[in-house]
């Protein structure tokens, strides 16, 4: 036996194995859609969090003192509020690039100045929530594609049954 004839065997073995396990899912393959709804309900939190802190943000002016590279290519950027100084770090995005020493805006929960920001919490707030319809849309169609294979084969099921077949021979 070859290499090449092994090969499609398994190939073989594991569609016709494939296609046999999802002829009827099981409806606990619907725990698969489970992180998809808790990564979803995560970011609805931490937007719901972001949009409460842009409400009452404030903002005054940062100096970039320190780069990281090989960290995600991350800048440290040092703020003072009332006296006290604090710090951050953030990565910058396509649309511009840090430089050390630079003075930027940067935007703080008055409430805990260690909780910061290079861009507004409410952009924060909108990116955080980017990828929820998507999440939401992959659990969605999962659930759809196990009620409909469920559906369409009990429906072939009851007629092979009225036809006098067992559901399991299958005609070629």
């Amino acid at each position: 036996m070859t290499g090449r004839s092994v090969i499609r065997a398994l190939g073989d073995l594991f569609v016709t194995g494939h296609r046999r396990s999802w002829d009827r899912p099981s409806w606990w393959s619907l725990w698969i859609v489970l992180p998809f709804v808790a990564i979803s309900f995560h970011f609805c939190l931490r937007m719901r969090s972001d949009l409460e802190v842009a409400r009452r943000q404030k903002s005054t002016i940062a100096t970039i003192t320190a780069h990281d590279p090989p960290n995600h290519d991350r800048y440290q950027y040092v703020f003072t509020v009332n006296g006290r100084s604090y710090s951050g770090w953030e990565s910058p995005d396509e649309k511009r690039d840090f430089h050390i020493g630079e003075k930027l805006a940067v935007y703080y929960d008055p409430l805990d100045p260690s909780n910061s920001a290079l861009m507004d919490f409410e952009e924060l707030a909108i990116r955080a929530f980017a990828p929820v319809p998507m999440f939401l849309a992959t659990a969605i169609a999962f659930a759809v594609l196990v009620i409909v294979m469920r559906h369409e084969n009990t429906k072939s099921g009851q007629r092979t049954a009225k036809e006098g077949r067992s559901p399991a021979v299958r005609p070629k």
